[in-house]
């Protein structure tokens, strides 16, 4: 019986985390100014590692980090909260800056739900300005929306992530079912 219940516990925590965040993402989200909601377009591109994620923002309309107004690595860990999947990721490196706005400097924190949909694979939740000032005020957080366009990144996210094996390693630590899967 001991061998069981140790066995649907694993089972359980897998199917948790079950949820590919590897891939492309159509990025569409709001800021509120001024008492007016602006619309921008956004690309994101995730990899994921267990509980793990990173990957590469890119703000514009243009899915390329070369045309987009600005774009910047981002890293997050997911974590599991009733029968969602949410993770929070903050804004690290900006990789490329073209903006007369600052757009790559207020989004800098997302926590975001997973959602399974008829027409695909989706991330909603809000962006912040701010860790510590998770309000939607004006012009400093707004809601966002992700699709999965494609289940694979258009090009290799890792490459901005020097210390890539470390921080997988330590956004993994006490995940047994990561352990497992990764010592096979």
């Amino acid at each position: 019986m001991k061998y069981f219940l140790i066995f649907i516990f694993l089972t359980m925590t897998c199917i948790g985390y079950s949820q590919d965040l590897t891939g492309s993402w159509s990025v569409k989200y709001t800021s509120y100014q001024r008492n007016v909601t602006k619309y921008y377009n956004a690309s994101i591109y995730l990899s994921q590692k267990g509980k793990a994620v990173w990957g590469v923002f890119a703000n514009g309309n243009k899915l390329s980090i070369d045309s987009a107004v600005c774009s910047c690595t981002i890293q997050g860990k997911v974590g599991k909260d009733k029968d969602a999947i949410y993770f929070k990721m903050y804004k690290d490196d900006v990789i490329t800056y073209q903006a007369t706005e600052d757009v790559c400097q207020f989004l800098n924190y997302f926590e975001f739900g997973y959602e399974k949909r008829a027409d695909g694979e989706y991330l909603v939740g809000k962006w912040f300005g701010s860790t510590s000032n998770r309000f939607l005020a004006d012009g400093s957080a707004g809601n966002i929306l992700l699709k999965k366009m494609a289940a694979t990144p258009v090009f290799d996210v890792d490459r901005y992530f020097p210390k890539l094996p470390k921080m997988i390693e330590k956004m993994n630590r006490g995940d047994t079912a990561y352990k497992a899967a990764a010592s096979k």
